[in-house]
C-alpha cells in the first residue's frame, strides 16, 4: 500500500514537472519571438553609415546599436521559474545575450493565460539618450512600471 502511494505521488509529480517544462519552452519561444521583433526594427547599420559621415550622429548611432538583443548571437535563460497564482501560471526569469556592441540582459514575465510577454531590459540607451529627450525617458519609466506591475501580479509566490 505504501509503495503504491509513493508510486502515485512520483507519477503525479513527474507529470506536473513535464507540464511545467512545456510551459517554460513556450515562454522561451515567445521571448525569442518578442526579441526578434524588437531587433527587426533596429537600424544599427543605417545609423552607423550616417555617423561615418556626420560625427554629431555617432552618439545616437552607438546607442541604437547597443539597444536591442541580437538573437543570432545567442541567448541564455536563467533564474527561470514557473509560478502559479490565482490568476494562473506564469514563467518568470532573466534572458541574457548581446547587442551589436556589448552584453545585455532583461527580466521577463510570460503569462500563460494570454501568452503575453513583458520584458524589462537592463539598458535602453536610445530611449534615455539626449536625442530621445523627455519623451524617451518617460517611455522607459512607463515600460518599467508595466513590468513591475506584471511581475508583482504573476511572479510572487502566493505565500509571499
Amino acid at each position: 500500500m505504501k509503495n503504491s502511494i509513493l508510486l502515485s505521488l512520483l507519477l503525479c509529480s513527474t507529470s506536473l514537472y513535464a507540464q511545467d517544462m512545456v510551459l517554460v519552452d513556450q515562454a522561451k519561444t515567445a521571448i525569442i519571438d518578442n526579441l526578434k521583433t524588437r531587433e527587426a526594427t533596429n537600424k544599427c547599420a543605417e545609423f552607423m553609415g550616417v555617423a561615418a559621415t556626420d560625427q554629431s550622429k555617432q552618439p545616437f548611432a552607438l546607442a541604437t546599436c547597443d539597444n536591442t538583443f541580437v538573437v543570432a548571437n545567442g541567448l541564455t535563460f536563467s533564474d527561470v521559474k514557473v509560478v502559479e497564482s490565482e490568476s494562473g501560471k506564469a514563467v518568470c526569469g532573466v534572458v541574457s545575450g548581446k547587442t551589436y556592441l556589448s552584453k545585455i540582459g532583461a527580466r521577463f514575465v510570460y503569462v500563460e493565460k494570454n501568452n503575453a510577454v513583458t520584458i524589462k531590459p537592463s539598458k535602453q540607451p536610445v530611449m534615455t539618450s539626449s536625442a530621445a529627450g523627455e519623451f524617451g525617458r518617460n517611455q522607459v519609466k512607463i515600460e518599467n512600471k508595466q513590468y513591475d506591475l506584471v511581475s508583482t501580479a504573476h511572479c510572487q509566490s502566493p505565500a509571499n
